[in-house]
């Protein structure tokens, strides 16, 4: 199976992890609009899992999203 990646998968995944638009351009060297990309950082297009769950919370329940080739 192939995760396919590309630039915007990670420009996504900064976003989602509150990096500022100003980090990511120092990155990339293009302008980027992280208010317009709702993403969560778990959804990377990559072959793992994370998550973080507020302790307090009583129901816990995530999903992720992935796109694979074979």
């Amino acid at each position: 199976l192939v995760y396919d990646l590309g630039v915007d998968d990670y420009v996504n995944f900064l976003c989602s992890i509150n990096y500022t638009e100003k980090a990511i351009r120092a990155i990339i060297r293009r302008t980027v609009g992280c208010s317009t990309r709702g993403n969560q950082p778990g959804n990377l297009n990559y072959p793992s899992f994370a998550t973080v769950f507020d302790t307090r919370a009583s129901n816990l329940s995530t999903f992720f999203i992935r796109t694979v080739t074979n």
